[in-house]
């Protein structure tokens, strides 16, 4: 197997292309017109996962994959997660990391929770822009999976990306969580 950090720089090529795939196949039209695109669901997650009120329906969407561990989203930041000037602040960005990363493993079966996450700023992020995320479960052991994500725009500019480790919860466990 691979080492994280070469799987995580491939998946990102992978994605990249991917999205310059899928704007080729726009007719004229943007990325976002035909995003997710044919092999992604939109999907219902068992708990409520991250804090709607930050993000309201249409600000965050994530879609999964049909047959792979993987999953994308759209990510439209606005103003008052501002950090630099017209940039996002990185605590928004990792939020949202950890939020594809976490929901990667749960729609796909998984009943997770980060034991540790790790993340890179590329470059500075653009705010009030239609961003797009990936997320991928890039391997399996029997109590925790290790996750990437990545956050890019439409010409598949990466601007932060993360890896990190996620528990399996033990029933017992899930069924403490519930209210």
């Amino acid at each position: 197997m691979r080492p994280l950090l070469e799987r995580s720089k491939i998946c990102a090529v992978v994605l990249c292309d991917w999205l310059s795939n899928l704007s080729k196949k726009t007719d004229g039209g943007s990325v976002q017109d035909n995003f997710p695109g044919p092999d992604y669901l939109v999907v219902k997650l068992p708990l409520n996962m991250g804090d709607r009120e930050l993000f309201p329906d249409g600000q965050f969407r994530i879609y999964k994959h049909r047959t792979e561990l993987k999953s994308c989203s759209e990510i439209f930041f606005e103003q008052k997660f501002h950090g630099p000037p017209r940039h996002v602040h990185g605590g928004a960005q990792a939020y949202i990391l950890d939020e594809i990363m976490g929901c990667t493993g749960w729609m796909h079966g998984f009943s997770v929770v980060a034991k540790t996450i790790s993340v890179e700023f590329l470059r500075p992020t653009p705010i009030a822009t239609v961003l797009f995320g990936f997320g991928e479960i890039l391997s399996k052991n029997p109590d925790q999976l290790q996750v990437a994500a990545q956050i890019c725009d439409k010409a598949g500019t990466v601007f932060s990306r993360s890896t990190g480790v996620f528990k399996i919860l033990t029933e017992e466990q899930l069924k403490s969580l519930a209210p």
